[in-house]
């Protein structure tokens, strides 16, 4: 499938690197994608590959999403229609966000996502989303890109899980890509972590 773009924003984003990414590995041939630290998956995304795909993150909240794009892309667009883009919205959403229902929560995430302050995914030391509201009052969710994003994700193994637990299935002739979080301060303030534990 050719190249699309992500359908969620990400801090440390790949999308201005793909050309360049392209010009590495468009004319290789492997046998299976690895992505440990899928983030908004830019990568993923931009390569015209039809084999296994391995997918995995340490954030649940991201691959639940993935997960339920992939699965039932109808249902997560149908709630996604629901929320309105509103301040008051935007903070009753962020705080219904740890609820069991998974499709529910795929739908809460990609709206916290466009909606919030520079698509930033923090949470405070308990685990609870904390980003502020963004006033992207002409965010738009493309339904194209979800449902296209759901047939690119449909013959891939998406997980939970940290990079460690899933060097194992790399094998000779697979391409790998690393985007590993760094623990540097952003343009000299200070801010570091993104969740509750450091990388």
């Amino acid at each position: 499938m050719p190249s699309i773009e992500p359908f969620i924003r990400w801090a440390g984003g790949k999308t201005w690197l793909i050309d360049y990414i392209q010009q590495l590995v468009g004319n290789i041939s492997f046998e299976h994608y690895h992505e440990p630290f899928l983030g908004g998956g830019a990568v993923f995304f931009s390569l015209d590959y039809t084999k296994r795909s391995y997918l995995s993150d340490t954030n649940q909240q991201l691959i639940n999403t993935y997960i339920q794009v992939r699965d039932n892309p109808q249902q997560v667009l149908d709630l996604l229609a629901e929320f309105e883009n509103t301040k008051d919205v935007y903070y009753k959403v962020r705080d219904e966000f740890d609820l069991e229902n998974n499709v529910e929560n795929a739908a809460r995430f990609i709206f916290l996502n466009q909606t919030s302050f520079n698509g930033i995914f923090r949470v405070n030391k308990k685990g609870r989303y904390n980003v502020p509201y963004g006033y992207r009052y002409n965010r738009n969710y493309d339904i194209i890109r979800v449902k296209l994003a759901s047939r690119k994700l449909k013959n891939t193994r998406i997980e939970v899980g940290d990079f460690e637990a899933n060097k194992y299935r790399i094998q000779e002739h697979d391409l790998v890509f690393l985007d590993p979080p760094y623990t540097v301060s952003h343009n000299n303030n200070g801010f570091i972590e993104y969740n509750q534990d450091l990388f």
